[in-house]
């Protein structure tokens, strides 16, 4: 049923590998990061020394305060003008028909979207310290 001969894990991946276009083989000294061109590291990602990676990352969590913290402000801004210029007891009598226990169903609905959205975007920080910003870092 199967072919009693079968390519070794290892052999098939040193048929795809660019062992020729300079990368370094087995057994020779990996390319030290300070020498590659074009600020490329060995490794293909770009050469970021210690005080790029913590001024990006610095950078990166007061945009990740700000996507997290701006549109639940506005949104809270936005429905207070509702409730407070519009048709405030209308509302009011509404809110009171839902009972006492919504308080929780609002607030875990708050708490899940501030996880989902802190989930999809801390990432970007680990991700500052590793691509540069700015234009060319693709």
């Amino acid at each position: 049923r199967f072919p009693r001969t079968f390519t070794p894990l290892s052999d098939a991946m040193a048929m795809y590998s660019p062992v020729g276009a300079g990368y370094p083989q087995n057994g020779m000294q990996p390319m030290m990061v300070e020498s590659a061109p074009n600020g490329v590291g060995a490794n293909g990602l770009p050469f970021m020394d210690e005080d790029e990676k913590d001024s990006a990352r610095g950078k990166t969590i007061g945009v990740l305060f700000a996507l997290l913290t701006v549109p639940r402000v506005i949104g809270f801004l936005v429905a207070w003008a509702i409730a407070h210029f519009g048709a405030s007891l209308k509302y009011t009598v509404r809110i009171r028909a839902l009972g006492d226990d919504a308080g929780y169903l609002y607030a875990g609905a708050f708490v899940f979207s501030f996880m989902v959205g802190f989930l999809n975007k801390f990432p970007m920080v680990y991700k500052s310290q590793v691509i540069k910003s700015g234009p060319g870092s693709l």
